[in-house]
């Protein structure tokens, strides 16, 4: 009786042929007219992004408001290390 290991050691030799879809065909001769063939001239351009409704706001930290990260002090760093 055949263990199910013993057909799991088959192996399925590679074939190097490609498999052609009728689709991916297509989409390369759609492809190759589209590169022959460029696009009108009048074709709408993209509108312009609408105005943003607020402000940005500024990149500095709340915690930091200048933007600078104060430089550490000597008892600071003495509570530290312990």
């Amino acid at each position: 009786m055949l263990s199910p290991v013993s057909t799991a050691r088959t192996v399925r030799r590679y074939d190097p042929t490609p498999i052609s879809f009728p689709l991916q065909s297509s989409l390369a001769a759609a492809a190759r007219d589209a590169k022959s063939d460029p696009l009108p001239a009048e074709c709408p351009k993209r509108p312009p992004p609408p105005p943003a409704l607020w402000p940005k706001p500024p990149q500095t930290s709340w915690a930091f408001p200048s933007g600078q990260r104060p430089a550490r002090t000597a008892e600071c760093r003495r509570t530290r290390r312990k």
